[in-house]
């Protein structure tokens, strides 16, 4: 009779090559085999001996499996294929990699990732384990399962010796040696044979024939289901192996136990003995009961779904979040213990045709008492959202449900539906405990209703990394001021083992920096870390995320297109309203940048529907006052003449969704303010504007500036008010308005000596000062500023508008004495027959423009005027208007094209090349333009004649008949805020390149030198 120990031991062997076989001699250290070098044996297996070795090529180590078995010739080389195919398919953070598959003197090999750690069975050995830290290795091990079985694939030998932990935590599941396609087809004879003795089972029919020795069990008989004796196998009887491990790693023993493999077949097939399971941690007994149930069909539809079970329970038992009201949570136990009371058989003997209950408790996840407990907490908008898709997701579990077999699939997305829903409301949850402002759930949440697309998007409930990325991500959004992002980083590095909460965290860092040139690589790797997630959604996130990031940009980028198409194709697979909103508000930003101003609306107006739809209503007015604004734009009568009755009704809207202190109520505030402005009632405006100003916020680069206000002879000017900011504009009420931008103005007032101070002004800028009646022009910020208060004048005149309604053009004054100092000016509306009229201009020599506003650029007209009396009246100026469009080919004077251009017309003959800083004092720059990519369905046929791969190209309208140049610049890729700031300071440094615009030409072609290095 063997021993009990000894047949455990050999049990728990697989059962694969024959242990008579001769092995090949296995080389020594400092062999090679092939181009790798060997350096030690790291272990022997039943199909090869595994080695460490180097690669010189690409210099690093690898483990090297060598077929070690010279007698099975093609049935083990065909084995060991099948096993680096079955690996090279998944690429997955929880599957080791394989590198290469080849053949050397006689021997197969397969080069694996070196994992520097030892096998989940060593770890387990070696100490005794924390349960918290035996479920955090088998979540990740499970992971790498259920993204096996994703790719078709069944492992059918999984056990702790084939999972490798490495000394970094890492978890990834090895030695798929004997995995088969999940497509292969069940043997048609396995449910009628008899069961074999010992380890003695016929080969069955299908994938496997062939990869089979005849008598063999192929698997671990210790961990296998029991169709896998019958040769039946499936991701069921992996899931029924990995709940044996579990169950061994947790309660210290597995829970069959026999001497022989006959004994331990028949104690399989009969299921858990009741006794066995207060073995167990009382949280896991259902989930695992379940995943052992003799009748695979009883099991856990997928590994997810037992995963979520499981990481449920793991949550459950720390405590979960206010949000599950006492009655609930003890109704809830008193279900659970009943069950238990009855037996745990009570939960994996349901009748087959019975639907199985979710992952999680429904009434658990959302108790009756949550609306209210939110509401009450401030989250009141988030609340209806949750509810509306709560109520969703329980219609949708019923039809699925009715659906019988065939709605498994969909239960399973369903599944994973309300394990996100569950870690977005706990995140809810603690943003209101924090007294954060409204938190909106809704780009997050998975509207129930994909789940019944066929076939359904492949949805992964959140694991606890990313669980706290949820919970993180809504308390940024609901947060006022610039994010942590150093914070955020840190953020993404914990989490990046875990590719889906690492994607999630990794945009969410990318959405707080700034800077082109590092938010674009965090967004491509939130990409690559949604292709190994292998989350449908996840990838449509990102997608999305990735196109957005490219249409912001004002400036041209040739992958917006394809990055297009590619979140039109991740969405199609999640195909919720409010994601094909977010499509629909980029293809108005692609409709309005190509002058489509129809277009452009009907896609916001669509936005709008979408998120409507999905009850989003902060980001449904968001899309309706865009869609507003682009109907101003667009500047047709009707248009005009509802824009304010419009935005006067979604602000009502807004004010009764999110309060007065929303910044997108503000938002529509300063939009109205605007159009006061424009229709000429300035100090209602400004007043407005101030209203709405809101509370300054931290600057990102902070700059301490000193400096002194004096008057015309020099004197020091007391009590002054100086203003700082990025971008500073005037008008005939105060030296400074609140727009464009607020937040980062300062103000000080001067000492008895003239001196003010900023501890906090912006980076870049302009500084400004007003003292009673007189106002100074605006200075560059620098650390030390002097300022001049002057006495000021009325400018008066009138714009020849050529038909361009007076609503879309301005007047704005500069000081001729600072050409390149743009960051402030003086503005004034006109009324509709071009007249205006602008006090408080501080004297000197200025330039006055005429600017008309378009979706896609602007046009000017300029003089320059010396203000030097109390009223100067009689400006004349006009908008250039004619019917003459003109297309500029921009092309780049070494190989490749620009990348992006701005183009200017310019009134005259100009020389070949002009710096910015000429370009700037000059006065005949009629419009600008920023370049286009040329497309068929978009550039004018004359255009695509002419054009070379890489040429960019704009449209310029109103070409005068006379003699008028079209210069162009290119511009980078990355221009963002420090990029900027380099090029403010250089504009004697980039250089403009010139041609003249033939009276007769429709293409003029442009060739740009490559932008220039501002070091």
């Amino acid at each position: 009779m063997v021993s009990p120990v000894k047949a455990d031991d050999e049990l728990a062997r697989t059962a694969t090559a024959d242990p008579s076989s001769p092995a090949l001699p296995i080389a020594g250290v400092g062999a090679t085999l092939g181009r790798y070098r060997i350096e030690r044996e790291l272990g022997v297996g039943g199909m090869g001996v595994v080695h460490a070795a180097f690669d010189p090529d690409l210099e690093r180590r690898v483990a090297l499996k060598v077929l070690r078995s010279a007698a099975s010739g093609d049935e083990a080389r065909l084995r060991l294929l099948r096993e680096a195919r079955a690996m090279a398919r998944l690429a997955h953070p929880n599957v080791v990699v394989v590198h290469e598959v080849g053949s050397a003197g006689g021997r197969d090999y397969v080069a694996m990732e070196l994992v520097d750690g030892g096998t989940v069975d060593e770890w387990l050995k070696a100490a005794r384990r924390d349960p918290a830290a035996v479920f955090e290795v088998f979540a990740h091990a499970g992971r790498g399962l259920a993204a096996a079985h994703a790719a078709g694939l069944v492992h059918r030998d999984f056990k702790p010796h084939n999972v490798l932990r490495g000394r970094d935590g890492r978890v990834v599941v090895t030695d798929f040696g004997l995995a088969r396609g999940v497509e292969a087809p069940p043997d048609p004879l396995a449910e009628t044979r008899e069961a074999a003795p010992a380890l003695d089972a016929r080969e069955t029919p299908g994938s496997m024939s062939g990869l089979t020795r005849t008598g063999s069990v192929l698997g671990t008989p210790a961990y296998m289901a029991p169709e896998q004796w019958r040769g039946v196998v499936g991701p069921a009887s992996d899931q029924f192996a990995y709940c044996v491990a579990l169950w061994e790693a947790l309660a210290g023993e597995r829970p069959f136990r026999a001497e022989t493999a006959a004994a331990l077949r028949a104690q399989v097939e009969r299921g858990l003995a009741p006794e066995e399971l207060v073995k167990l941690p009382r949280r896991v007994r259902a989930a695992l009961a379940r995943g052992l149930d003799p009748d695979p069909q009883k099991r856990w539809p997928t590994m997810d779904a037992l995963l979520a079970r499981l990481e449920g329970d793991a949550t459950a038992s720390r405590g979960r979040l206010p949000i599950v009201a006492v009655g609930a949570a003890a109704a809830a136990l008193v279900a659970v213990g009943f069950a238990l009371t009855r037996g745990e058989s009570a939960v994996v003997v349901a009748p087959a045709f019975a639907c199985a209950p979710p992952a999680l408790s429904p009434s658990a996840v959302w108790p009756a008492s949550a609306t209210s407990a939110l509401t009450s907490a401030g989250q009141g908008p988030a609340a209806t959202q949750l509810a509306a898709d709560f109520a969703r997701w329980t219609t949708a579990r019923d039809q699925a449900c009715a659906q019988g077999p065939l709605g498994a699939e969909r239960r399973v997305c369903l599944d994973a539906v309300l394990a996100r829903f569950d870690a977005i409301a706990q995140g809810v949850t603690a943003a209101g405990a924090a007294h954060l402002e409204h938190v909106d759930p809704g780009e997050l949440l998975v509207d129930p209703d994909v789940c019944a697309v066929t076939p359904s998007p492949r949805l992964l409930p959140p694991s606890p990394p990313g669980r706290e990325v949820i919970a993180r991500w809504l308390a940024e959004h609901a947060r006022t001021g610039p994010a942590d992002s150093a914070a955020l980083l840190a953020l993404g590095e914990r989490v990046a083992s875990d590719p889906c909460a690492s994607a999630l965290a990794v945009r969410l860092a990318a959405d707080a920096e700034e800077s082109t040139a590092k938010h674009r690589p965090l967004v491509e790797r939130a990409a690559a870390d949604a292709e190994r997630c292998t989350d449908e959604r996840v990838r449509a996130d990102v997608a999305l995320a990735q196109a957005t990031d490219v249409v912001s940009s004002e400036l041209l980028d040739v992958t917006l297109r394809p990055k297009l198409q590619h979140a039109e194709a991740a969405v199609a697979r999640v195909p919720q309203a409010d994601l094909t909103a977010r499509l629909e508000s980029m293809r108005s930003r692609f409709a309005a940048r190509n002058d489509e101003p129809d277009a452009a609306i009907a896609h916001l107006d669509a936005a709008a529907t979408g998120f409507a739809a999905r009850g989003r209503s902060a980001a449904e007015l968001r899309a309706s006052a865009e869609a507003a604004r682009a109907r101003t734009v667009r500047g047709q009568a009707a248009d005009l003449a509802a824009t304010v009755p419009r935005l006067t009704a979604l602000r009502a809207r807004a004010v009764a969704a999110l309060g007065e202190s929303d910044p997108l109520v503000r938002g529509i505030d300063r939009n109205l303010a605007m159009e006061m402005f424009s229709d000429g009632d300035v100090v209602a405006a400004h007043a407005r504007l101030d209203a709405v100003r809101g509370p300054p916020q931290p600057q990102k680069h902070p700059r301490r500036v000193t400096g002194r206000v004096v008057d015309a002879r020099g004197a020091p000017v007391a009590g002054a008010v100086v203003t700082s900011g990025s971008m500073l504009r005037g008008d005939a009420v105060g030296a400074v308005m609140a727009w464009p931008i607020a937040a980062d103005q300062r103000t000080a007032t001067t000492d008895a000596a003239g001196e003010f101070m900023f501890a906090d002004a912006a980076g870049d800028g302009g500084v400004v000062a007003s003292a009673g009646a007189l106002r100074s022009w605006g200075a560059p910020i620098a650390d030390r500023v002097t300022l001049t208060v002057l006495p000021t004048s009325r400018v008066a005149g009138r714009i020849e508008l050529h038909g361009v309604p007076a609503h879309d053009v301005f007047i704005a004054v500069a000081d001729r004495t600072r050409p390149v100092f743009r960051a402030y000016m003086l503005v004034s509306p006109v009324d509709a027959k071009g007249g205006f009229a602008l006090d408080n201009v501080p004297r000197g020599e200025v330039e006055i423009t005429a600017v008309g506003v378009t979706a896609t650029g602007a046009t000017t007209g300029a003089v320059r005027a010396v203000i030097d009396r109390p009223v100067v009246g009689g400006v004349a100026l006009a908008i250039p208007v004619s019917s003459r469009k003109v297309d500029v080919l921009v092309r780049s004077t070494v190989a490749g094209g620009p990348g992006n251009a701005e183009i200017l017309m310019v009134a005259g003959k100009l020389p070949a090349t002009l710096t910015a800083a000429e370009l700037t004092r000059m006065l005949g720059i009629q419009a600008m333009r920023f370049a286009r990519v040329i497309e068929g369905e978009h550039a004018p046929p004359a255009v695509l004649v002419l054009a070379h791969p890489g040429d960019l190209f704009a449209t310029l309208t109103d070409v005068g008949p006379g003699d008028e140049s079209a210069c162009a610049i290119a511009l980078p890729n990355d221009m963002d805020e420090e990029l900027q700031h380099k090029t403010d300071r250089s504009y004697d440094k980039l250089m403009f390149r010139c041609v003249p615009i033939p009276p007769d030409a429709k293409v003029v072609t442009v060739e740009v030198a490559p932008w220039p290095r501002l070091d």
